[in-house]
């Protein structure tokens, strides 16, 4: 049988969630709910739960969940680097799924961006089971776009929000 290695990973802050996504909305009533990370090593980390919404066969979650959960971490790590107006709009994702992902297990996700092209750069990550197992990988090729050239800035006034309480200082996967 397989070691998993454990990973510590020191915490540097937390990225802002919105009220109505489907990954970090927290009134999106189907929504993953997710919060976002970001690491002294310049990655960031996804916990979240999924829910029945969310399966597929019974107690699995759709695979089109798991990859939207990674697509959402990766295109959000250009924010490290740059700010919290930044974002990754997908061009190209490919994923690949080595295990199912079960539903109501907290489940995490590390993204990272492996390259930074100026307009576009390409990132990768993976999603892990509880038992540090990985479950689900993906790269992707992504666009940079300002917040105020996708939405209205009244989103950034009113749906565009820090998560309440204070982040962990370390998260182990």
């Amino acid at each position: 049988m397989t070691q998993v290695q454990i990973k510590t990973y020191e915490i540097a802050g937390m990225q802002p969630i919105s009220r109505e996504c489907l990954v970090c909305g927290t009134e999106n009533a189907l929504g993953i709910r997710a919060q976002f990370f970001e690491t002294t090593t310049k990655e960031l980390i996804a916990l979240f739960t999924l829910h029945n919404q969310h399966q597929s066969y019974p107690g699995i979650a759709h695979g089109g969940i798991s990859a939207t959960v990674l697509d959402e971490v990766i295109g959000r790590a250009i924010m490290i680097d740059h700010d919290h107006q930044t974002f990754g709009m997908t061009l190209d994702l490919q994923v690949r799924y080595r295990k199912p992902v079960p539903l109501e297990l907290e489940l995490k996700v590390v993204g990272r961006i492996d390259a930074d092209k100026g307009r576009l750069f390409e990132g990768s990550g993976e999603l892990y089971l509880p038992d540090g197992t990985v479950a689900v990988e993906a790269h992707g090729k992504y666009m940079k776009r300002r917040i105020d050239q996708i939405t209205t800035a009244d989103f950034t006034e009113t749906s565009w929000l820090l998560p309440k309480g204070e982040p962990p200082a370390t998260i182990a996967i």
